[in-house]
């Protein structure tokens, strides 16, 4: 995070802060466990909430007052473009 910061200042470039996220058994609950869909979907937006959480978190601690950033919340496994 110290090396984005500051190349985010050096370069005056937006630093992004990604965080992906997916309901662990999510699968088995909606199809072994034959959790009604609406309650799969107030499950869903609990764990949601709670990983909205993480990004601000994260982000409280570090000095970013002259850093142009935003986080992003991005439901499902996060696979690296870098191969």
């Amino acid at each position: 995070m110290d090396m984005a910061t500051t190349l985010s200042r050096v370069g005056g470039a937006e630093l992004l802060i990604l965080h992906a996220w997916s309901l662990w058994g999510e699968h088995t609950l909606r199809w072994r466990a034959q959790i009604p869909e609406d309650e799969m979907d107030e499950i869903r937006r609990e764990a949601e909430a709670v990983h909205r959480r993480y990004p601000d978190a994260f982000v409280s601690g570090h000095e970013l007052v002259d850093v142009r950033h935003r986080s992003v919340l991005e439901p499902g496994a996060f696979v690296s473009p870098i191969a």
